[in-house]
């Protein structure tokens, strides 16, 4: 009579394999793209409906000063955050001014250094002042509620608000997460829960702490996106900071941070100069499936490559495209211009891009 039991032999092959097929569930998805070089042929068409913005006029809330971000509300409002002005000015898609809030001061709802904008998922404003280390959150109609301090401060690059967490990708001097570039803190209180992704890799530290970090996106999973400052690296990561996919890009066109960076020491102190380097500056997960991720390459040019939803390299472009802000939604990205011949100014782009498989419309 055939016994029911499984032979001991079965058993502990079985067993020893289980922990195995955990761990590898747990593996991120690594993706290594092939070097494609980006191409001038094949670049979306775009369509610029309205900027505004003028360089001296009886009109201040069309004159800016240092346009620091770009965010799109609940309201379906833009919103430009003015580090000069120490303002938030909210305009429609029509480019015509609601409002303004926010001065120069240290009291509620004012400003010594505002540097980042974020819009929470049930229409909160969020404005991280590096000048006074805190943040301060708007209702959705931009009346003023409160302020609050990320614990411990962090030199920020880059805000991202959800329902009740506050990402931070920056710097911050406290081990053990000095080496770690993004940072979580309560939305409720500003105390610090947790922090994931490594700095670009340096050799010198001092030059790493300059270079600093990245910028991080939202995931339409509720986890982040975070993109490197150099080489080319894009990684999401689940809301509790487990990373899931990784995209490394062989390419020349990227170079480390580290190499426009040089350290000089004389009469015994340490200066470190730089010159213009690309930078990565956008990231857009698309509603069908895909990924967009753009490269400054300080020329005036843009490398943008478009991933499908398996982050398979679809199509990279290179030219003189805008830089992608702030997308608003059915191909319209709200954008931001100007520098030393013309004043800034932000404004409404539609682009067009040809359809590549990557659920991009």
């Amino acid at each position: 009579m055939r016994s029911s039991a499984p032979p001991l032999l079965y058993v502990l092959l079985i067993s020893a394999l289980v922990p195995v097929f955990s761990l590898r569930a747990q593996l991120p998805h690594r993706i290594r793209t092939d070097p494609t070089a980006p191409s001038a042929t094949g670049m979306p068409h775009v369509d610029t409906l309205w900027t505004v913005g003028e360089e001296d006029s009886q009109r201040p809330e069309l004159v800016f000063g240092w346009i620091l971000q770009i965010a799109f509300d609940s309201l379906g409002r833009i919103l430009v955050l003015d580090g000069q002005e120490a303002a938030v000015r909210a305009f429609t898609l029509s480019g015509e001014h609601v409002t303004s809030v926010g001065r120069k001061g240290e009291g509620p709802g004012e400003f010594r250094l505002p540097v980042l904008l974020a819009v929470a998922p049930d229409g909160a404003v969020f404005v991280y002042d590096a000048g006074l280390g805190r943040i301060t959150e708007y209702a959705a109609d931009l009346t003023f509620i409160r302020t609050f301090r990320p614990t411990p401060s962090v030199a920020p690059r880059r805000m991202l608000v959800t329902e009740d967490r506050v990402y931070v990708s920056g710097i911050m001097s406290v081990d053990p997460w000095r080496q770690l570039a993004v940072h979580v803190f309560a939305r409720e209180d500003g105390t610090h829960i947790t922090s994931f992704a490594r700095l670009p890799p340096t050799e010198s530290p001092t030059i790493g702490r300059r270079i600093g970090s990245g910028r991080v996106f939202p995931a339409r999973d509720g986890g982040v996106w975070y993109t490197q400052p150099a080489p080319y690296l894009v990684q999401r990561y689940s809301r509790e900071g487990e990373l899931l996919v990784e995209i490394e890009r062989p390419n020349d066109f990227l170079p480390s941070a580290e190499d426009a960076y040089q350290s000089h020491v004389a009469e015994g102190r340490l200066t470190i100069t730089s010159r213009p380097h690309p930078i990565a500056i956008a990231i857009e997960e698309f509603e069908g499936g895909g990924l967009l991720h753009q490269v400054n390459l300080m020329d005036g040019r843009m490398v943008v490559d478009l991933f499908d939803s398996t982050y398979r390299l679809v199509s990279s472009v290179v030219g003189p495209l805008p830089a992608l802000v702030t997308p608003l939604g059915k191909g319209l990205y709200a954008i931001a211009g100007g520098g030393d011949d013309t004043f800034p100014w932000i404004g409404v782009v539609r682009i067009t891009w040809p359809r590549t498989g990557a659920g991009i419309r």
